[in-house]
């Protein structure tokens, strides 16, 4: 789903206001700067996007794409009044309706359920369950051996936040950067894929 709908809206139409993976750096930045807090508190809050930017921005985003297109494909009638094309991040889950620029393509409960909540579960509890299983042999069964499994478990999934932490911090820096420079061209409208404009774009655009 990430793959095919990044490509889709993002390097097909490769427009500051269509963009899925970064639109512009001023675009998407702009709750940021228009805060009312200290001038520390904003950068906190860029820190904060940068540690968890694929929960907060990339999941919510990529899955209202995907909700739009089977919407379409259903028949059903998408415009750009109703914040088609509006960042749909979990700030929005957030705040009060009467700040709200889009629709509300779907539910946190349903969110979560079907994109976050699995992943989380699956890869941050029910992944390190062998450690948790070797850690009750190792330690010889019984009590102890509970007490080093538990151990051993809360150190593979803090090891697994911190990765993904890290990997956030990291997608970050590479991806939000090659999409912020001032001197970037930006186009209005979609090319067909694979065509020379297409690959022409790739190489000189956003």
């Amino acid at each position: 789903m990430q793959s095919k709908f990044t490509a889709k809206t993002h390097h097909f139409f490769t427009s500051p206001r269509r963009a899925l993976l970064c639109k512009t750096k001023s675009h998407h930045n702009q709750f940021v700067r228009e805060l009312k807090v200290p001038t520390f508190a904003k950068y906190g809050a860029v820190a904060f996007l940068m540690c968890t930017w694929k929960w907060f921005y990339y999941a919510p985003n990529t899955y209202k794409e995907l909700v739009i297109a089977e919407m379409r494909r259903r028949g059903e009638v998408v415009t750009e009044a109703m914040g088609s094309k509006e960042a749909f991040t979990l700030k929005y889950f957030l705040e009060p309706p009467s700040m709200r620029k889009a629709k509300k393509w779907y539910s946190f409960r349903h969110f979560f359920a079907k994109v976050i909540g699995p992943y989380l579960v699956g890869h941050f509890f029910l992944l390190p369950l062998p450690v948790l299983a070797a850690g009750y042999l190792v330690g010889g069964q019984g009590a102890a051996g509970l007490a080093m499994g538990a151990l051993w478990y809360k150190h593979a999934v803090l090891n697994l936040l911190l990765a993904d932490v890290v990997t956030n911090i990291h997608a970050f820096i590479t991806i939000a950067t090659n999409h912020a420079g001032e001197d970037l061209y930006q186009f209005s409208s979609s090319c067909a894929p694979n065509s020379g404009t297409f690959f022409l774009r790739q190489v000189g655009g956003v």
